[in-house]
């Protein structure tokens, strides 16, 4: 631990803020220029409703009233160490009463600090010492006293009341001390201007002589802050962290030719590789990059503080100074004068403040700022400090908490009750002994490898050796050679350096959890990223052995490609509606793991590993990894000493989660009992016409699980289990299920990844209501970022909803979809409030026109086509996808499955025939085949073209060719794609050398992009039919394309794995490489094949090829569409609801949203385009105004009167119509105005444009 030097004193502020929300912005600004530790706060007026200020830096106690008025809190500096004080209260007594103690070294000293308020009551001295006698031996109590006594203030003689007699007699009979000077004035009465001494401070006598009082700066109440200053060392840690590469804004480029060769002769050992490599990366690093301060610094600023509010407030403190020498009535006026202007002019200042800091959230702010802004807003507060306890004591110094923890994480690891197999010694020798490397997962790895895996990585935190990822990402070429080189040395040796064996452990405190128990934190730890990197590599080999031969449980769906947490509660859903469509009982049993990454055997794990198969320089490699780990804990700047692990996968390593799923991996089974596993959320369900058997089964099978588990080093938590019971029978017997002899509770309501579920009939009523408490505080944050004049736009309304607020309700909804409509309404009433929010429009606008006119879907709508989004990718999945056979897909037109009433797919197939999708038959490939992550395509595919400054890019091209492909014949491919007159793709492929051209029209629901991969497809089968020897270049202007062939991904998977075979087969005997080049560069193949590929348009037939799933899915959407179109056209001609903005759009479309810089000018358009907005004929309807005529013209008051008709604005719509005349815009109407007209995107823009400027020029844009 690091002690302040100026750690010698404690500073505490005494106010009676009479209502905090009204002085936050003072006591804030006071706060940050004196930095006192404790800030005891009287009247607060906050109740249990209200919500708690925050301060930066500080912790908070508070006791509220139930009533109005009254109410404390305590700040305290978030650097000391303290606890609430439970203070037994004084039978019928009459002061409010909070309380804390602070530390002063080793728990065994303290002082405690009572905070009181008297509501003017008559206070006795019995009460008064009867708190005193609880707080020990040194204490402090202040407050508002409300005392009238000669002892505090003797200008009115002898006046006193019963506190103040209270107040007295304690001074004179109790051991206590009057820190308060005579006549020290804390409080003016604003009615008569007359001055007290209500704040008191007293203290116990062994600390009177080192305490000072003095008031301070005044906030804008009523009583005048005062600071206690108490010469005493509390145990305080300076908040510090670690020091890290500041890498934003860097010279790369210089970064890289600082980094030094080495001095390393090759081969070397591991350990001295990487330490030479992390030494020249550090080295670089530190003649170009600067280094954090490692100082935690917490924000002091109040942006919205301006010299006017300093003028305001000296003139207010002005005021009542005079006031307090000379209380007369003008001096009383003036300061009540004063006092309102200052309080006006700092809530003006802060308004406008918030105003401009949402303004700037306009319709082009970056994305990035846009939800940097928004954090901030919603900014929830994160304890800084581990305060932790042993025994009830303090533990003080980082060090000694770094080290706690430390010890804690290693003795949990601890393992018990292990049963060794009998070959298990002699499996895991001959597997690590194997050294003939047979298997293709054990070649070396290539450059190509690690630049792919460079790519995807993600900006996180370094370990030990303070590289992060970023040095990583900007390395030049012969630095990666060396970290190739070095990979392989640890590869083949199967030997890693310590330093990426040795993790740092940061300590989060879970939800909810007591921050001083040990036991409340999660340890995540930072490895090298160098370490991580190769781990990448390793878990990419790892998993495609693993999968591709199956070795994995088809119940786990856990960090596995294709398979979410929405499989696992799909087949769980699948299960419980069976039971109850048959009328039986369903057991549902939950099982958690305690500390289960932590409790990973290790032997047991290398044993499983070896029967997989897994082998020679993967097995030594795992080995080695596994083996002599070391953690240290960091707390602030300070780490722990090491600690040897010998159990457990890092929670934070790349290969944990795949590792702990192998631990799994023969998880037990029975045929009568079905498996649900996300990581480690094991779940399981048995389901029986009979409870009584429902419940020895289960049972029987928990037994031989827990056996199963603890046997291999994993441990049940019987406290956090549970299990439900979900029948259709009204009489509901309760099962008992029991692990290791203790009963586990029967509930009715169950979260399972992130879902609710409700027993015994699951209707989902329960998850609804959950996420209609949790959208209401998100809409909160959309209420701030909102206003009719001003706020963010509505783009960034509408991103804001979609992204934080909608995704919300989208997770699981394919599943509670099947929830009751009136359930559902809930939630449609939150999205009702959204879109006013987002739109500015009136309470009154009709939901179907909102809707519409900020292109969200209904919720239902939207439920449904995640639906069947859903249930396409599963007819899209491999035949042995275990979800798609638990819960019957099947050809949508098969009527003969049965599956269950409220079901996923029986819900799936109604929306699909609903909307016309018809989809043949489930997808045939017994499994998805991707390129294995060894076999790159890098020297095969290239994505860059060379970049010179001032030539053309034909120019680079042909030098292009003549450096790089001056031996191989040139081969030209092109997609195209046209919507008018009719939608038509198509494909073509020239040869440059046999001047031969071929074109395909493909099905017109493919993308450019198939059409751009089919005709590279082609082009690659044609050469694999020539027995020549030729090496080939195949030119494409599609980067998307080549991309996707560059790279394993799961997007167009069956086309791209087709085509990265090709390759690779065709790369066996000559070479063929695929090379991205600019479009429309006057490179004449390119032009050919694109003159082609439009040629194909005039095609008769079409050949056949598939449309790959995110074809079908861009169709569905379309569909859906289709769908919400005539949907919506039905609903307005059913309810007579929405006509207005039905008769000024065709179809609804995402064309159809408007944007505007200016936040009152969408509202405006927005509120007329919905028909509205504030004119007579809708204030009437409403009753809003007296009659609907125009002033001017006595003639009804609507939209189109005002636009088009009214003779106050002649002027104005002159210039309007002249300037759409301009541009051959004859007949003016309100749906050329404000509709979806046929005209192109600008001139759409030009006509708002000029109605903007009609309205600006008539002063009602600002009015509707």
């Amino acid at each position: 631990m690091n002690y302040n030097s100026r750690n010698r004193e404690i500073k505490i502020i005494e106010l009676n803020c009479k209502s905090i929300m009204g002085k936050i912005q003072e006591i804030q600004k006071l706060i940050n220029s004196r930095r006192p530790d404790i800030i005891c706060l009287c009247e607060t007026w906050l109740t249990v409703n209200d919500r708690e200020p925050r301060i930066n830096g500080y912790c908070t106690v508070w006791k509220h009233r139930f009533g109005r008025g009254g109410g404390l809190g305590i700040i305290i500096e978030s650097s000391l160490q303290y606890e609430p004080l439970n203070i037994r209260l004084f039978p019928n007594g009459k002061w409010e009463i909070l309380a804390i103690k602070i530390n002063l070294g080793n728990s065994k000293e303290w002082i405690c600090i009572l905070n009181v308020y008297n509501p003017n009551q008559n206070v006795t001295k019995e009460e008064m010492k009867y708190y005193m006698d609880q707080l020990g031996n040194k204490f402090i109590i202040m407050g508002d006293f409300n005392a009238h006594t000669p002892v505090l203030d003797n200008t009115y003689h002898n006046y006193r009341n019963a506190a103040g007699k209270a107040l007295e007699d304690l001074l004179i009979e109790e051991n206590i001390i009057l820190i308060n000077p005579i006549n020290f004035i804390t409080y003016i009465d604003y009615r008569t201007g007359r001055p007290s001494c209500l704040d008191v401070c007293l203290t116990s006598p062994n600390i009177a002589a080192q305490t000072s009082l003095s008031r301070v700066e005044d906030v804008g109440s009523d009583h005048s802050p005062i600071i206690a200053t108490v010469k005493l060392k509390p145990v305080r840690c300076i908040k510090r962290t670690y020091k890290r590469w500041k890498t934003k804004g860097i010279n790369w480029r210089k970064w890289k030719t600082d980094i030094p060769d080495t001095n390393i002769t090759q081969p070397n050992e591991i350990e001295s590789l990487n330490d030479d490599l992390v030494e020249r990366l550090n080295l670089a690093a530190k003649s170009n990059i600067k280094l954090s301060s490692g100082t935690v610094k917490v924000s002091k600023s109040t942006p919205w503080w301006n010299s006017e509010c300093s003028k305001r407030v000296a003139l207010r403190r002005k005021a009542k100074k005079r006031c307090e020498l000379h209380p007369t009535p003008e001096n009383i006026a003036i300061l009540r004068k004063r006092t309102a202007e200052a309080k006006y002019i700092i809530q003006k200042s802060k308004k406008e403040s918030w105003r401009e800091y949402i303004n700037s959230l306009k319709m082009d702010t970056p994305i990035g700022e846009v939800w940097r802004k928004i954090k901030s807003i919603k900014s929830q507060y994160v304890p800084p400090n581990l305060n932790l306890k042993i025994n009830g004591t303090f533990v003080e110094t980082n060090k000694e908490k770094a080290n706690l923890i430390g010890k804690y994480f290693q003795e949990t690891g601890k393992l018990s009750g292990l049963i060794y197999q009998n070959d298990m010694d002699i499996v895991v020798e001959h597997n690590s002994q194997f050294r003939r490397e047979l298997d293709e997962y054990n070649c070396e790895i290539t450059l190509g490898e690690i630049q792919e895996n460079i790519r995807t990585l993600k900006d996180t935190s370094p370990g030990i050796d303070n590289i992060p990822n970023s040095f990583l990402k900007h390395m030049p070429l012969n630095i990666l050679k060396e970290v190739r080189d070095m990979f392989n040395t640890s590869w083949f040796s199967g030997m890693l350096p310590t330093i990426w064996k040795t993790g740092i452990i940061i300590p989060i405190l879970k939800p909810g959890k007591e921050q001083s128990d040990i036991a409340s934190y999660r340890p995540i730890t930072l490895l090298s990223c160098i370490g991580k990197l190769m781990e990448k590599i390793i878990c990419k080999r790892l998993e495609y052995f693993v999968e591709n031969n199956r070795m994995l449980g088809k119940y786990q769906c856990g960090f596995r490609k294709g398979l979410s947490t929405i499989d696992v509660l799909l087949r769980l859903q699948n299960r419980i509606r069976q039971t109850i469509d048959k009328k039986e009982y369903c057991i549902v049993v939950y099982l958690d793991l305690k500390g289960a990454y932590d409790r990973i055997w290790h032997k047991g794990l290398l044993y499983k590993l070896a029967n997989m198969g897994i082998r020679g320089n993967m097995f030594r490699w795992l080995q080695n990894y596994l083996s002599q780990r070391k953690i240290m804990v960091r707390v602030g700047d300070t780490l722990s000493d090491q600690f040897d692990i010998g159990t457990g996968v890092c929670q934070g390593a790349v290969l944990s989660p795949l590792l702990f799923n192998i631990m799994l991996a023969d998880i037990p089974v029975e045929h009568e009992v079905d498996i649900y596993c996300y990581a480690d959320d094991l779940t399981f369900s048995t389901s029986s016409k009979d409870i009584v058997t429902c419940t020895r089964v289960m049972q029987r099978y928990i037994e031989r699980l827990v056996k199963w588990l603890e046997g291999w080093g994993l441990v049940v938590s019987q406290e956090k289990s549970s299990m439900q019971v979900f029948t259709s029978k009204r009489k509901n017997q309760n099962a008992i299920i029991r692990v290791k002899k203790q009963v586990i509770p029967c509930k009715k309501e169950q979260r399972l990844l992130g879902l609710i579920l409700d027993a015994p009939n699951l209707t989902y009523k329960a998850h609804v209501n959950y996420l209609t408490d949790d959208i209401r505080k998100r809409l909160a944050i959309m209420k701030v970022l909102s206003s009719i004049s001003w706020g963010a736009s509505k783009k960034v309304l509408r991103n804001f909803y979609i992204a934080y607020v909608r995704s919300k309700m989208d997770y699981a909804s394919v599943i509670y979809n099947s929830a009751a409509r009136t359930i559902l309404e809930k939630l449609d009433k939150l999205q009702n409030v959204a879109l006013r929010l987002m739109l500015g429009a009136w309470k009154t606008s009709p939901i179907l026109s909102m809707e519409v006119e900020a292109f969200i879907a209904p919720l239902s709508n939207r439920r449904q086509m995640l639906t069947a989004k859903k249930y396409l990718k599963l007819m899209n999945s491999p035949c042995d996808n275990v979800t798609a056979e638990m819960i019957g897909i099947t050809n949508i037109l098969n009527t003969t499955n049965n599956n269950p009433t409220k079901s996923f797919s029986s819900e799936a197939k109604t929306i699909m025939t609903t909307i016309q999708f018809k989809v043949k038959k489930r997808n045939n490939i017994e499994q998805m085949k991707y390129l294995p992550p060894w076999k790159s395509l890098s020297n095969y595919v290239k994505l860059d073209m060379p970049d010179r400054v001032g030539v053309r890019d034909r120019e680079i091209f042909l030098d292009m060719c003549n450096l790089e492909y001056n031996n191989c014949d040139m081969i030209y491919t092109d997609g195209s794609k046209m919507h008018h007159p009719e939608i038509s793709t198509t494909s073509s492929f020239y040869n440059e050398k046999t001047k031969e051209t071929t074109n395909w029209k493909l099905h017109p629901d493919h993308s450019v992009l198939a059409a751009e991969l089919f005709a590279i497809k082609q082009a690659l089968s044609i050469i694999n039919l020539y027995k020549n020897n030729t090496n080939y270049v195949i030119f494409t202007d599609s980067r998307t394309a080549a991309s996707l062939i560059a790279s394993p991904t799961g997007t167009y998977a069956p086309v791209v794995n087709e085509i990265q075979e090709l390759i690779l087969s065709l790369n066996n005997r000559k070479r063929v490489a695929v090379q991205w080049v600019k479009g429309h560069a006057d490179i004449v193949g390119n032009t050919v094949a694109d003159l082609s590929a439009k040629l194909a348009h005039q095609n008769n037939r079409s050949v056949m090829f598939p449309l790959m799933l995110q074809e079908l899915i861009s169709i569905l959407k379309n569909k859906f569409l289709t769908y919400w179109d005539e949907d919506w056209k039905y609903k307005v001609e059913l309810s007579n609801k929405g006509l207005f903005l039905r008769n000024l759009i065709d179809n609804i479309h995402f064309k159809n949203l408007t944007y505007h810089k200016t936040r009152r000018t969408e509202v405006t358009l927005s509120r007329l385009r919905i028909g509205h907005a504030a004119v007579k004929s809708t204030l009437h309807r409403f009753n809003l105004a007296t009659d609907d005529l125009c002033q001017n013209c006595n003639v009804p008051e609507t939209i189109q009167h005002l636009i088009l008709v009214c003779d106050k604005y002649v002027v104005p719509r002159r210039q309007l119509i002249i300037s759409l005349q301009n541009v051959g815009i004859n007949n003016i109407s309100l749906k050329v105005l404000l509709g979806n007209t046929n005209q192109t995107k600008n001139c759409r823009r030009f006509i708002l444009k000029q109605l903007i400027h009609f309205l600006t020029a008539t002063k009602t844009i600002g009015v509707l």
